[in-house]
């Protein structure tokens, strides 16, 4: 999409998605999963308006942070989309299950998890759980795999580039070895 975008996907000092692109990616996957699922709803994602700034803001300069600079990096005009979520109006929300990298906090910092994935958890790399629970395993390697994945009407596998390598993080092995293993 950087040829065809009004807006930079990724700003130029930060390592993740830009917040516009982040709103985009959670559009996105809010429309596909509520496409797979007819029986089952999201609540309606829109993006109601976009304000530009040379200021970057939330994680649009996160790598610039960290780099212990004299002087700033000149930033480009960046967007910054004004969304709303609507409720849906079917009775019961798909549960969304999301192991990820770093790229999901922008959408778990958007609410999508909580608001949006049926307070759907966010297994980091496959290891820390979250929202971390207030009581109980906050560890994936602590919990009953196969009962809480089956509590799941959706999983998300997300990696970027930079850790496809070690794409779902173990997370298809492990399942893959308890499935195969309960049929013996």
């Amino acid at each position: 999409m950087k040829d065809s975008s009004p807006h930079p996907l990724f700003p130029k000092t930060g390592i993740h998605w830009s917040s516009y692109g982040e709103v985009l990616v959670a559009d996105s996957l809010v429309k596909y999963i509520d496409a797979l699922n007819p029986l089952q709803s999201m609540p309606s994602f829109s993006i109601k308006s976009i304000n530009t700034s040379s200021k970057m803001k939330h994680r649009d300069d996160d790598i610039e942070k960290g780099m212990n600079l004299l002087f700033d990096i000149p930033d480009l005009v960046m967007a910054y989309p004004k969304y709303h979520l609507e409720k849906s109006t079917k009775e019961k929300n798909t549960k969304v299950l999301s192991i990820a990298d770093s790229y999901y906090w922008g959408l778990y910092n958007l609410g999508l998890s909580k608001h949006t994935f049926g307070n759907g958890q966010f297994w980091f790399y496959n290891k820390k759980i979250y929202p971390k629970p207030e009581e109980g395993p906050q560890l994936v390697s602590e919990l009953n795999l196969v009962e809480t994945v089956e509590k799941n009407d959706v999983i998300i596998l997300m990696s970027t580039d930079a850790t496809l390598h070690r794409f779902a993080f173990g997370f298809i092995d492990q399942l893959y070895e308890l499935y195969y293993n309960q049929n013996e």
